[in-house]
């Protein structure tokens, strides 16, 4: 699971879809706490309050495979990823045969460790930026990590989504899709598990209609009594949505692979 990773290309450069590593959660929880901040307006004046919670969790998070795991989605600007290839394919010609096999680095998170402190915030511009955060997603396979939703709990044996965000300048370029696609594969192909659930609240059009469009359907939702009920009692009506998942073909193997240059087309976030 640690493993895991997967690939594509934007024009700014090569982004690797891979498990949270130390060096890379200070710029996740300041993509997050920018999100929440956004979706929750009341939230602003305690940005740095909700900042510093974020931070202690994904700290908490980080280390909590094979119970729950966080995906990140991390741009290596163009001129990096191109001298990363051109490095891989000198190693690779130089190096005798079956050096490189094992090592596990091809699927590994070294390669992007190193960037994460005093990388660029999530809208900072791009030219000249060391590796950063564009994206994050997290799967849960345990209540035990994951919030209770009132009335609504998603099935104790599952995988669970959520704390999904992407930066907004890097919206409705497919990033959302492949960290939904992302967690799939690793939901399906190394956990074994058939179903994926998220909660969507009933306000968020938007995420609806990525869900709705990559095959999430509701299964149970919150009744309409608490659209006038739920402000005064502290719940926001939502959806349970579930998609049935499957392994790659390969099994898990196939889902560590970069994906294929065909998936790199633009989608709606």
């Amino acid at each position: 699971m640690l493993n895991y990773k997967r690939e594509f290309d934007l024009p700014e450069g090569r982004v690797v879809i891979q498990a949270l590593t130390v060096p890379f959660i200070e710029q996740t929880s300041e993509l997050l706490a920018t999100s929440f901040v956004a979706a929750v307006s009341y939230l602003a004046p305690y940005a740095a309050y909700v900042r510093r919670n974020i931070a202690a969790y994904l700290r908490e998070h980080q280390a909590l495979p094979p119970r729950a795991l966080v995906l990140v989605a991390v741009l290596q600007p163009a001129e990096e990823a191109a001298a990363a290839e051109q490095g891989a394919a000198g190693a690779d010609a130089s190096a005798p045969a079956g050096a490189n096999d094992g090592g596990g680095g091809a699927a590994g998170t070294g390669g992007s460790d190193g960037g994460g402190g005093g990388a660029a915030g999530p809208g900072a511009v791009l030219s000249g930026s060391r590796p950063r955060v564009i994206g994050t997603a997290e799967v849960s396979f345990s209540p035990s990590t994951r919030s209770s939703q009132p009335f609504l709990d998603a099935p104790a044996r599952c995988a669970y989504l959520t704390n999904m965000a992407v930066s907004p300048v890097f919206r409705r370029k497919g990033v959302a899709s492949r960290l939904l696609a992302a967690a799939e594969e690793v939901a399906a192909g190394v956990q074994g598990e058939r179903s994926m659930y998220l909660h969507l609240r009933f306000v968020d059009e938007t995420a609806a209609k990525l869900y709705e469009s990559t095959g999430f359907t509701v299964a149970r939702q919150h009744p309409l009594i608490l659209a006038f009920l739920g402000p005064f009692v502290g719940i926001q009506r939502m959806k349970l949505m579930v998609k049935p998942v499957s392994a790659p073909p390969g099994g898990a193997a196939a889902a560590a692979q970069p994906a294929a240059a065909s998936a790199d087309g633009a989608s709606s976030n």
